[in-house]
């Protein structure tokens, strides 16, 4: 009895890393690998709150070079920015819910016991 109980805090204590790790990577911030025509990194906000402006600002610019900048042709950081958003969210947001889940079952004491267990539970009685 006291290794199943050992066995369930374990895995609500891994449930519950799992959970807090999905949790700050939806509000850890995004950014492209790539720079804007500025030379800084592009931001693209959070998977909670996405924030494309300065990857808009930076397709603006090259879609519409000044005339005595270096030609480097259009880029789409909007999309890039909205594609790294949706797959943080895709990840995140999964390892959040299945964290609380297994922390919830164990919590509320309706994990499945093995055949092997009800039995020895059932003879003990």
């Amino acid at each position: 009895m006291r290794t199943l109980i050992r066995d369930r805090f374990t895995i609500a204590v891994v449930a519950g890393l799992i959970a807090i790790i999905g949790v700050v990577a939806f509000y850890y911030p995004i950014q492209l690998s790539a720079y804007d025509p500025w030379g800084m990194k592009i931001p693209c906000g959070t998977a909670m709150a996405p924030d494309v402006d300065q990857a808009v600002e930076a397709d603006m610019y090259t879609a519409n070079p000044p005339v005595k900048a270096a030609a480097s042709g259009p880029t789409d950081y909007a999309a890039e920015c909205n594609q790294a958003v949706w797959i943080r969210r895709g990840w995140s947001v999964p390892l959040t819910l299945a964290g609380v889940i297994v922390v919830g079952v164990i919590a509320l004491g309706r994990w499945p016991q093995s055949q092997s267990q009800s039995r020895e539970s059932v003879s003990e009685d």
